[in-house]
């Protein structure tokens, strides 16, 4: 699918308290970032392009890596006019 990142990843944990974390990852066609609350077991996961890309890949990858017990998907397709 995206064969380029830039970088590492950023992992940052916010006010000194360990419970939040943020990643972010730049890509070929612009950024992926997660969002963690480990008090709640809660993520959050934005996956951002301006290349047109199947939301079913990125899902299936999502669940194969994280194994969440539930989720929800939502899919924003931006025009360009």
């Amino acid at each position: 699918m995206y064969k380029k990142m830039y970088k590492k990843y950023k992992i940052k944990s916010f006010v000194g308290n360990p419970i939040y974390k943020s990643v972010v990852q730049f890509i070929e066609t612009s950024s992926i970032t997660m969002h963690f609350v480990n008090s709640e077991i809660a993520g959050f996961i934005d996956f951002f392009s301006c290349k047109k890309f199947d939301p079913a890949i990125v899902e299936k990858i999502i669940i194969d890596h994280f194994h969440p017990s539930s989720y929800s998907v939502r899919f924003l397709e931006r025009r360009v006019p």
